[in-house]
């Protein structure tokens, strides 16, 4: 079972990483509340977001690979949001 201590630091972090791809909160901000996160789902949307890849170019991914990491990331957000 889930703690309401876990099931609250999910939440918010489901809400800060739509807040950020908003463009309403900052990376900083972000990583300054989540950064060290205990929670290892939290944890992982961080990691995510934080190594998202560049699209097209030399070293950047493919407009299909980079819609998979997106969809990888609204599923870890969904899923925070539904707990646990």
């Amino acid at each position: 079972m889930t703690s309401l201590d876990t099931r609250s630091e999910r939440a918010r972090a489901a809400a800060a990483a739509r807040a950020l791809a908003a463009g309403s909160l900052t990376w900083e901000a972000f990583v300054d509340e989540f950064g060290d996160a205990a929670d290892p789902r939290v944890a992982e949307l961080v990691d995510l977001i934080e190594r998202e890849p560049e699209v097209g170019g030399f070293l950047g991914v493919s407009p299909r690979q980079y819609r998979s990491y997106r969809a990888t990331i609204e599923r870890l957000i969904s899923e925070l949001e539904r707990d646990p």
